[in-house]
């Protein structure tokens, strides 16, 4: 066995050594193309951005063709004829390549102009829907712009080109626009102080949410303010004071959506027609309907921020959730007339569409017996100080729900 030791020993020494040296083997071949990274490994920051392709900067829509210029961030349209319609099933081919109003510091940015170059016809809806575009170059040969086609815009001035005979409905939508410019030998539109009119100025079809002051008036021709007409981003217009003429007769849909600083417009005697959501968000404390309108759709007064309303006698048609949203700052409503007949609906909040507390009813002493058919109130005459030229009014209030579906339904 003694004359085996050095052979072990010597082994020993072998393998200790090879254990300790450096290790010089090889990855496998399969492995030098890529690095496997945990999954919890952070990404890098600095990570590089994607480069697009000649094909995904290019492409066609319709008869027309697109690019995106990378170097000079504008997105160019030619071709002949008409850019198609589109809406949010159908996007358009640069969906996501550009600044939007509504995005992350990851979009790709790519393109914050826009060239729409000669022998373009028409423009779709949607085209550049929530595009932050700052400026726009339209055609002479444009003669259709469509719905919500530029909602978010904020190039400063808008040129309207000469040709122009077709402009959809909320085409400037949440607009960042300071002024819109139309072509003088337009036959369809023109613009009055930077707002957009139709050519007669009877009805206002865009106003630049940016534009210098706090007070506009609407010009005495005046008949329609179409819908969304006044419609503002997050903070709103900066337009406090609004003179609207006798002779307007309606206001569209969502006419004056989310502008926050308006206060206590005063409603011409000749309005009629209030559209849905009308005085979506308005911070006004104060609005008296005039006399002649006859119903108030959904929403009409949503999110407002209104604390008294005094409504018109010929008011018949009070339409599920005219008040909706109003919280609980609505106090107090005035009823000149009967109880207007009302849409119900059993799964929601009534017209208020919210819980107590609940504002005050106020209605004329000789309508008492049509507001309480069942009379399990009793009624205290009242009159309002404000308004001395009103009638004599006698109130109820519920302090539970209960009570407020009994007297919604007693009507």
């Amino acid at each position: 066995m003694r004359r085996f030791l050095p052979f072990f020993l010597s082994l020993f020494f072998i393998f200790s050594a090879a254990a300790c040296a450096p290790q010089t083997a090889k990855l496998p071949e399969a492995s030098l193309s890529t690095v496997a990274v945990p999954v919890d490994t952070p990404k890098s920051t600095n990570a590089p951005k994607h480069i697009y392709t000649e094909e995904e900067l290019t492409g066609s829509a319709g008869s027309l063709t697109w690019r995106i210029d990378v170097e000079s961030e504008t997105l160019y349209i030619s071709g002949e004829g008409e850019l198609p319609d589109y809406n949010r099933e159908l996007r358009p081919p640069w969906v996501g390549l550009g600044v939007y109003r509504i995005g992350t510091t990851d979009d790709p940015r790519l393109f914050s102009t826009l060239v729409v170059e000669e022998g373009v016809t028409k423009l779709g809806a949607f085209a550049f829907g929530d595009l932050y575009l700052f400026d726009v170059k339209l055609p002479d040969s444009l003669q259709v712009i469509g719905e919500n086609c530029f909602r978010a815009c904020a190039d400063d001035v808008f040129d309207i080109p000469k040709n122009v005979c077709v402009i959809g409905e909320m085409p400037f939508f949440w607009n960042d626009i300071a002024e819109f410019r139309v072509a003088e030998e337009n036959e369809y539109f023109c613009a009055v102080d930077g707002v957009l009119y139709d050519k007669a100025v009877t009805r206002l079809v865009a106003y630049p949410t940016q534009r210098a002051g706090s007070s506009y008036a609407l010009p005495d021709t005046v008949t329609h303010i179409s819908s969304y007409a006044f419609a503002a981003w997050d903070c709103g217009t900066d337009l406090f004071v609004i003179a609207l003429p006798e002779g307007l007769t309606s206001l569209g849909d969502f006419a004056f959506h989310r502008c926050f600083a308006l206060q206590d417009p005063e409603l011409p005697a000749s309005l009629r027609d209030i559209g849905m959501g009308a005085f979506y968000m308005p911070c006004m404390d104060l609005l008296i309907l005039p006399e002649g309108i006859t119903a108030l759709p959904y929403g009409a007064f949503d999110d407002s921020e209104m604390k008294q309303i005094v409504l018109p006698s010929t008011l018949t048609e009070l339409h599920e959730g005219a008040f909706a949203g109003c919280q609980f700052d609505l106090e107090e409503i005035y009823f000149l007339g009967a109880p207007p007949a009302f849409e119900r609906d059993e799964k929601t909040y009534t017209i208020l569409h919210r819980r107590e507390p609940f504002p005050v009813f106020y209605y004329p002493v000789q309508f008492a017996s049509l507001w309480a058919p069942n009379g399990e109130t009793e009624w205290n005459a009242y009159r309002i100080e404000p308004f001395d030229n009103l009638p004599e009014f006698t109130y109820r209030q519920a302090d539970t729900l209960d009570e407020w579906w009994d007297i919604v339904y007693d009507w």
